[in-house]
């Protein structure tokens, strides 16, 4: 059970590390604030404490998926982030915002995930049903990968402005070196071809070089953040965790299906005297 043990912890701190984000986000004013304020016409002051309400019980919920995780809670977690992204779409107000719920998918789905992950470790299922449950896992966050992947190479071939400056602020904040908006958004079609690509190829064939790439990309894209506006932008790095954690899962759960194949071939094997 060892490599699914893996998992299960990928998806607690990508859980943990989210709500940490999401939480932070709330103290500093989300979608959720705008859309009291300005669609249910809610004073500043009763949209403010709603939201900092929301940011502490997001921040017990990450607490507790790292030291003693609650099914409900995490549920809650979920909720949190499809509210956070759905108000996002609504209000709009920004480039592609109608995208939103598929660019948040991952962060909404990995809470859920992490529910379905630690009812396979109760159950301590062994062979071929606890490998079947996590052929399940398996592809709710290939697909949930994929479609956020998917929607941030829409974005990135649309040649999305936000982009253009992380290319562009990074470039200059690591290095000193101005890029081109030309050469940016010839760099920003390259990338988004790259992550169509690999949300395709994870969504139909879950391949654990894959998996690894999209980790590391998403790790990159998240530290983005900060290479362009500073440390101060830290909580999007936390936000993201889903990004750069879940395809480590990804490539545990492929390890742990793979290692229950193998056993299941062999036992048919001695079973039929070969």
């Amino acid at each position: 059970m060892d490599n699914l043990n893996k998992a299960i912890t990928c998806l607690r701190l990508a859980t943990g590390v989210m709500c940490l984000g999401l939480a932070l986000n709330a103290f500093s004013g989300t979608a959720i604030g705008t859309f009291l304020f300005m669609e249910w016409e809610w004073s500043h002051h009763s949209s403010v404490r709603t939201e900092h309400i929301m940011g502490y019980i997001v921040l017990a919920v990450g607490v507790s998926s790292f030291l003693y995780p609650v099914r409900p809670l995490l549920a809650v977690a979920a909720v949190y982030a499809f509210l956070v992204a759905y108000l996002g779409y609504k209000t709009g107000g920004y480039h592609f915002s109608e995208y939103t719920l598929f660019a948040y998918f991952v962060r909404i789905v990995t809470p859920l995930a992490f529910i379905l992950a630690l009812f396979i470790q109760k159950k301590n299922w062994i062979q071929d049903r606890s490998r079947s449950w996590a052929k399940v896992l398996l592809r709710v966050l290939s697909i949930s990968l994929a479609i956020t992947f998917f929607t941030h190479g829409v974005e990135a071939i649309g040649s999305h402005p936000f982009f253009i400056d992380m290319i562009i602020g990074s470039g200059i904040n690591l290095m000193g070196l101005y890029i081109p908006e030309s050469v940016a958004l010839q760099a920003l079609f390259v990338i988004g071809c790259v992550d169509i690509l690999t949300s395709l190829w994870i969504a139909i064939r879950p391949n654990i070089y894959v998996a690894f790439w999209m980790g590391t990309w998403g790790l990159v894209t998240a530290m983005a953040r900060i290479t362009e506006t500073g440390w101060m932008s830290y909580p999007e790095v936390l936000v993201r965790a889903p990004h750069y954690l879940v395809p480590l899962a990804v490539v545990a759960l492929l390890f742990f299906v793979e290692k229950k194949e193998e056993y299941r071939v062999n036992t048919l094997a001695t079973d039929i005297g070969i």
